[in-house]
Order: C-alpha cells, then sequence, then structure tokens
C-alpha cells in the first residue's frame, strides 16, 4: 500500500484512474481509503483520477499524537 508523509505522519492512500480530473475521496468514522474501493473503479471507469485517504489512526495510516 502506498504512503505519503505529513510531517512526521504517514498517511495510506490509494490512487486510480488517469483522468484529469481529480476527486479526492475521505471516509467517515470507523472506516478508512478502502471503503471506496467500488467507487473508484466506477470513477476511474469514467474518466475520473481518484486519491482516496487514510485519516490518522484509520487504516495503514499512523496514529494522531506522540
Amino acid at each position: 500500500m502506498p504512503f505519503v508523509t505529513a510531517g512526521d505522519k504517514r498517511l495510506e492512500y490509494f490512487e486510480r484512474g488517469k483522468g484529469d480530473d481529480v476527486v479526492v475521496l475521505i471516509h467517515g468514522a470507523g472506516s478508512s481509503a478502502l471503503i471506496w474501493d467500488t467507487v473508484q473503479g466506477l470513477m476511474a471507469g469514467a474518466g475520473f483520477r481518484t486519491i482516496a485517504i487514510s485519516l490518522p489512526g484509520a487504516g495503514g495510516s499512523d496514529r494522531p499524537g506522540g
């Protein structure tokens, strides 16, 4: 799984599609970026590039705090 570093924390993200239009997908409480898997596939098929991130403490992202 890919990560991006923000400050001293790593955030998990999943990117799909190759369109010029980009949609960022952010999950709700109790889930992670994986919740967007089906939506990302559909949007990629429609010509969009999507980036779904797991917020701090969710999925494979580092926990917030010290």
